[in-house]
């Protein structure tokens, strides 16, 4: 499985709590800025690995994923259940995060370039999500008791419990949103990292925003942006449980730029095959979390 043994070596995950040497992917180049040779297509890979200490403690992963290819483009979410106490069904919340996300960027999609209105667009978001939860609710009780005593939904949603991150790269935009926890890279052709948006000082130790928060839409975060010949080359997305294997800022940011540079050497397929092996080490000798992350590559149509 993956490359040959040489680059196989340098696989190894890049965490700071590790005491391996090496590195997590091939070291990127300096690239020139690629000639623009058509239409964009969007190249997608994605994994979702179990924490290894839910491994350890026989618990169920909390994590989602959930991707999509579309005629004029790609959809990546990932959601991170809480997996709190309160939260015993946040793996589910996780997942109906993942698919009513990617139901509505689905949409937005089909009727692009027209404008999003982020406000709209947040309330929808936590709209869709709370009526899955009522609805998997409904026809999966909490509690073996008479659907008069059914818990209110204020009470209910706390349960399900989860963040969720997702992209939709089009012909013609990119269009991040983020809530709670989790990291969203963006990298430029030349290999330039950089986050979508600053981090949230207040999500620190195991502290986040949560879609099931009163005022939840308030904080989602949303951008939209053209895709110039400048926009980035790849978009990088990932639950916390992958940065907070990594001692630095840095080394989890220079992970973008090694990315790229592997998909340009080896493929996106390479990285498909590759990605789960790096984010089980990234949890085994890091954060013990589970770890999901996607990307999204911008090729030129007919290139690799």
């Amino acid at each position: 499985m993956g490359l040959d043994r040489g680059p196989a070596r340098r696989l190894r995950a890049r965490h700071g709590r590790t005491r391996r040497g090496g590195t997590a992917y091939p070291r990127a180049r300096r690239q020139r800025l690629p000639r623009r040779r058509g239409l964009v297509s969007w190249q997608l890979a994605g994994a979702s690995v179990r924490g290894a200490q839910h491994e350890r403690l026989g618990t169920p992963a909390q994590d989602a994923l959930e991707r999509r290819l579309l005629p004029n483009g790609a959809i990546l979410a990932l959601a991170d259940g809480h997996g709190s106490a309160p939260a015993t069904r946040s793996d589910i919340g996780a997942q109906l995060a993942v698919t009513v996300a990617s139901a509505l960027l689905s949409e937005i999609a089909a009727s692009d370039p027209t404008p999003v209105d982020p406000t709209c667009l947040a309330r929808e978001l936590v709209d869709r999500w709370r009526s899955a939860v009522t609805s998997h609710a409904a026809t999966h009780p909490l509690f073996p008791f008479p659907s008069s005593l059914f818990p209110l939904p204020s009470s209910l949603f706390p349960v399900y419990g989860t963040t969720v991150l997702a992209a939709l790269a089009t012909e013609s935009h990119l269009l991040t949103l983020q809530l709670g926890d989790g990291d969203l890279l963006l990298v430029s052709p030349l290999g330039h990292v950089r986050r979508a948006w600053p981090r949230d000082g207040r999500l620190l130790g195991g502290e986040t925003t949560s879609l099931c928060l009163p005022d939840a839409w308030r904080e989602v975060r949303f951008a939209r942006r053209a895709l110039e010949p400048d926009a980035p080359a790849l978009i990088f997305l990932c639950t916390d449980g992958y940065s907070n294997s990594f001692r630095t800022e840095r080394g989890f940011l220079r992970v973008g730029r090694d990315i790229l540079s592997m998909v340009r050497t080896h493929g996106i397929q390479q990285v498909e095959r590759d990605l789960a092996v790096w984010l089980e080490e990234a949890s085994r000798l890091g954060s013990g979390d589970d770890v999901t992350a996607g990307v999204l590559y911008r090729a030129e149509a007919g290139g690799k």
